[in-house]
This record gives C-alpha cells, sequence and structure tokens, in this order.
C-alpha cells in the first residue's frame, strides 16, 4: 500500500476528466492532444464565420420585426399617386423608362425616378398585389442594416459597436413608417445607397493610388443613385465632412475641393426638387 501511495500519476491523464481520457488503443498525450485540436478547430471555425452569423442574426432579427408588413394593403394616401394610378409604372410602351426619368414627369412634386423605376418593375411583373411592394420594402430595410454594420465597423473597427448600432438602426420605431408604407420605399432606397456611399469615403480616404481613385468614384455613382432615389440625400457632403473629422484628417483645402462634384450634384437635384414642387404648387 505504501509503494503504491508513493506512485505518481502518469503525466496528461486525469481519470475524473472524461474530456482527458485516453481513447483505448491511443497513447495518453495523443488523445490529449487530439481533444485539444477539436476545441481549436471549433473556435477557428466560429472566428472564420463569424460575420456571416453577426449578419445573419442582423438580417433575421430584422426580418421578424417586420414581417407583419406583409400582410398590409396598399393605402388611399399617397400610394395613390405613386402605385395605384401612377401612369408611368403602367405605360406598356419602349418609351416608359425614359419617360420615368424625364424631368418633365415628377411624381406628386418630387423627382426620384429610381424609386419610380423599382415600382414599374414590380407593377409589370406582379400588377397591384400589395405583398410585393411591402417585400421588396422589408428586404431594402435589410440591405440597409447591413449596410449600417459594415460601415460602422469599417469606421470604429469595432464588431461588437458595429453589430449593436446595426440592430438599434434595424429595429428602431422611427423606420416603420418607411418600410410598412408601400410610398415610403424612397426613404430606404435612398438610405442604402447613402450609407454605402459614406463607406466608400472611409476606403477613399484610408487607401492610396489607383485604389483611391477607384473608391472616390464608386462613392460619388452612389451618391447619384441616392440622390435619384430621394433628393434629401443632398445632405451627404456635409456627413462626409463628420467622416472626415472622425477620421482626424487635418485641415487644408483639399477637403472642400474634392467634395465639389458632390457639392454640384446636391445643388442640381436640390433645384430639381424645387421645381418638382413648384409644379404641384406646393411652393
Amino acid at each position: 500500500i505504501s509503494a503504491m501511495a508513493k506512485q505518481p500519476n502518469k503525466p496528461g491523464v486525469n481519470k475524473s476528466n472524461p474530456a482527458t481520457r485516453p481513447v483505448p488503443g491511443t497513447p495518453p498525450r495523443q488523445a490529449t492532444a487530439k481533444a485539444q485540436g477539436s476545441a481549436a478547430s471549433d473556435d477557428s471555425f466560429f472566428s472564420r464565420n463569424i460575420q456571416f452569423f453577426i449578419v445573419a442574426g442582423i438580417a433575421v432579427v430584422t426580418y421578424l420585426s417586420y414581417q407583419a408588413c406583409l400582410s398590409n394593403k396598399l393605402t388611399n394616401w399617397d400610394d395613390l399617386g405613386y402605385i395605384i394610378n401612377n401612369a408611368l409604372i403602367k405605360d406598356p410602351s419602349p418609351d416608359a423608362i425614359r419617360n420615368i426619368f424625364s424631368l418633365a414627369h415628377p411624381v406628386m412634386g418630387n423627382y426620384h425616378p429610381l424609386t419610380i423605376l423599382l415600382y414599374y418593375f414590380e407593377y409589370a411583373k406582379y400588377g397591384l398585389d400589395p405583398w410585393i411592394y411591402h417585400f421588396d420594402s422589408v428586404i431594402l430595410h435589410i440591405l440597409v442594416t447591413i449596410a449600417v454594420y459594415f460601415f460602422v465597423r469599417l469606421l470604429s473597427r469595432r464588431t461588437i459597436v458595429a453589430a449593436v448600432t446595426a440592430l438599434l438602426f434595424g429595429l428602431h420605431p422611427m423606420h416603420v413608417e418607411s418600410v410598412a408604407w408601400a410610398a415610403g420605399r424612397k426613404d430606404v432606397l435612398y438610405g442604402l445607397f447613402f450609407i454605402l456611399s459614406c463607406a466608400t469615403w472611409v476606403l477613399y480616404l484610408r487607401k492610396s493610388g489607383k485604389a483611391k481613385i477607384v473608391w472616390y468614384v464608386a462613392g460619388l455613382v452612389l451618391f447619384a443613385l441616392s440622390l435619384l432615389s430621394k433628393s434629401v440625400a443632398v445632405s451627404l457632403p456635409v456627413t462626409l465632412f463628420a467622416i472626415d473629422y472622425f477620421e482626424k484628417r487635418k485641415w487644408q483645402w483639399l477637403w472642400i475641393i474634392e467634395k465639389l462634384p458632390h457639392f454640384a450634384l446636391s445643388l442640381i437635384f436640390g433645384l430639381l426638387s424645387v421645381n418638382a414642387q413648384k409644379d404641384v404648387g406646393a411652393m
């Protein structure tokens, strides 16, 4: 008995811990290494796919929060002008798309042809079925929320901050009207391009060479698409200044010069919006 008490335990084997018990026919140290390797493999899988799980979670939670909108009908307030009685989206002629983008055909005092174009494609396929209009609005809102996540993560370099911000954005009651109301489509559509344009500005600031030019042009195109969706996007140049400040850029006149094309687009679409409002006697 005294000899057994003095005998030391074999290294690498803890009989009280099932995770370290040797597999029959396997040396103790190899069994321990195998268990550790399996745990490391699981950790590696989740770490490699963490962005997918976060984005999927944001998308699912946002969809569940807005799925009730899918049973909504078209209303007699603005839906009449934008969809039900809108001759532009019902035009079967080859000139339909050109008419939508024509300055002579603003809709309800607004020039946002990209929004009307989306209605046009929906009507061509599904007619006045309310479901498709609400479904597309929900999907667009999910895309905007995901774009917010990537933008904030890019800007702050913090995944948790980005995820929380995106969820707050996606679930905030302020966005319910834009998503649940078919005529509110312009808000979610312009918002998608607006956020993406902000993200490209961050990349423009951090890149150099040809990549810098590519991101600058891409951001300008996205800004134009945002303006074509809703003219309220004219505020983007001011937002870009805020991003400059957040990135701690040293003040120089380049801040102004590089944004001149953005200000030009804002001015053009601002004037178009004013003229469209005058046409319906709103101004």
